[in-house]
């Protein structure tokens, strides 16, 4: 899911449904189960391991 003001569009955290801004330090990487969805994770989800689940799957990860 990604949220779009003024043509920008700013993703979401997987894990805390947050907008993950540009300057975060913040990771993107399909998902390691079935490789069809993008997961996001934010900086503060990956230092604290804040698990993720994939929407297509259902994979768990930290």
């Amino acid at each position: 899911m990604k949220i779009s003001a003024v043509g920008i569009t700013t993703p979401i955290c997987s894990s805390c449904k947050r907008p993950v801004p540009p300057t975060e330090k913040a990771v993107k990487f399909t998902c390691p189960n079935c490789g069809m969805v993008t997961i996001w994770r934010c900086y503060r989800c990956r230092k604290l391991s804040v698990p993720y689940k994939c929407v297509n799957c259902g994979f768990e990860g930290p």
